[in-house]
């Protein structure tokens, strides 16, 4: 079976990939600094371009049918070979039973050939057509799980970070405020010394 053209959108979840794996360490942790907009930016570029699988599954669908088209332009060009050939043994005067016969078995043939014809055609197409399917559907499930988990990973890293800088701003006013204490109780001790 051919191989299901994704336009691309493995290759953007690799770079989303490659991104995340890149990304910067935050110093004194184990988390990383990663380009955002970037990210969201190749999400929104691969969830734009399934559509276009889905398209390439509507397309391969039309071929089942122009397939199944030829197919019984194939089976009515069949028969009416028959009947043509059952036609020619009657004019020829030869024997009219046997010509008769023979259309018959011609035409029981050409049917017979017909009716496989359709059968191996829908099949074929079936085939196809679930591959398809299963194809988008399973490039979709992957690319949606692997959007929702650098989303929330990247969400942890960016509450993490907060949680450091807020842990830093707190950090920075304790010392601020000890300083201005004991400023203030050195003021105190020199005004009590007078």
């Amino acid at each position: 079976m051919a191989k299901v053209n994704t336009n691309g959108v493995d290759e953007m979840l690799d770079e989303l990939y490659e991104m995340i794996d890149d990304a910067k360490a935050i110093p004194f942790s184990s988390d990383c600094k990663l380009d955002r907009n970037g990210a969201l930016d190749l999400l929104d570029s691969i969830r734009n371009r399934f559509p276009v699988e889905l398209g390439e599954a509507f397309k391969i669908m039309q071929t089942r049918d122009q397939v199944l088209g030829d197919a019984q332009k194939e089976a009515d060009r069949i028969i009416q070979q028959a009947r043509a050939q059952a036609q020619r043994m009657v004019d020829e005067n030869e024997t009219v039973r046997q010509a008769r016969a023979a259309a018959e078995e011609a035409i029981r043939t050409a049917k017979a050939r017909a009716t496989e014809i359709l059968t191996q055609a829908n099949d074929e197409a079936r085939s196809v057509t679930d591959a398809a399917t299963d194809r988008a559907e399973g490039l979709k499930r992957a690319a949606n799980e692997y959007c929702a988990d650098a989303l929330r990973r990247t969400e942890d890293a960016v509450a993490e970070a907060y949680g450091e800088i807020k842990e830093s701003h707190d950090h920075f006013r304790a010392l601020v405020t000890g300083s201005t204490a004991t400023r203030r109780a050195v003021a105190y001790d020199a005004e009590k010394d007078e």
